[in-house]
């Protein structure tokens, strides 16, 4: 009768386990300076000339990749200002800013899903932005998923 009883409350034990996973559709996220970071709004503009610029929000910060065109492909960073990355987060009032260019900052956007296409954009992302003193931060394991255009 132990047995019996045991094996119940072990069968309902691991029948009332089960992942709780939830899918965040749209999103943009990664991983900031060793930390996990979402964004709480992500929208994708296309503007007048074609080009595209992708803005990712939290309360204090804020990403922003300006490419040159929304079409399926890698986009390098720090080697033009045709594809850059900046990164700004404001803390007590006080706004730091980060970004790349010619010969500063790396890293790249890959582009999976393009917002000619289907309307959204999705990819992945890593990047290290420099400020005016030369300090860094970077996102590295960084997705975009299903990002409307605006």
């Amino acid at each position: 009768m132990k047995k019996i009883v045991y094996l119940l409350i072990v069968s309902i034990t691991l029948y009332s386990c089960t992942d709780d996973v939830s899918f965040n559709s749209p999103s943009f996220q990664g991983v900031k300076d060793g930390q996990v970071w979402r964004a709480s709004d992500a929208r994708v503009i296309v503007n007048k000339n074609g080009a595209y610029t992708i803005e990712a929000y939290t309360q204090f910060e804020v990403v922003k990749f300006e490419i040159s065109s929304g079409a399926v492909g890698t986009r390098i960073f720090g080697v033009s200002n045709a594809n850059k990355v900046s990164y700004q987060t404001t803390i007590d009032g006080t706004t730091q800013s980060f970004s790349t260019g010619i010969g500063a900052g790396s890293g790249e956007l890959k582009i999976t899903e393009s917002p000619a296409v289907s309307g959204k954009l999705s990819g992945t992302f890593k990047f290290i932005v420099v400020n005016s003193n030369g300090d860094k931060s970077g996102f590295t394991n960084g997705v975009i998923y299903s990002i409307p255009i605006k």
